[in-house]
């Protein structure tokens, strides 16, 4: 195999591989009349806009009821252990940066999956 056959081989592939994204990217265009609701069926965009509603915006009081009694408890105990190192002034500090980072979503991910799937059991 010489350099030539190598480089045309290399070219072919590339070529090829470009043109099944291209075949992927085109049946995708071609596939979004049907699954889009704004362009497709109109019923599908009501339907998705009341799951967004029972999911997410119905949550909301649980959600926040979640979240400040966590953060009040996070607070006293995070409060507790730096008033022993004299570092108190960052608990606002600890409860800001761990809640927004870590625990928020994480208890965000669980209430709402826990809530929606045992609202949706029920129906």
């Amino acid at each position: 195999m010489n350099v030539f056959e190598g480089i045309g081989g290399t070219v072919v592939q590339n070529f090829a591989y470009v043109g099944g994204l291209s075949d992927h990217f085109w049946s995708g265009i071609r596939a979004l009349p049907r699954v889009l609701p704004l362009v497709g069926k109109r019923a599908l965009w009501r339907e998705a806009i009341q799951q967004m509603g029972a999911i997410g915006v119905a949550a909301l009081p649980m959600i926040a009821i979640m979240a400040s009694s966590t953060g009040m408890i996070l607070a006293l105990q995070g409060g507790a252990e730096l008033r022993r190192f004299g570092a108190l002034q960052y608990v606002i500090d600890l409860v800001s940066v761990g809640f927004t980072r870590e625990l928020g979503p994480l208890l965000t991910a669980i209430v709402v999956s826990g809530r929606s799937g045992s609202a949706f059991s029920m129906v």
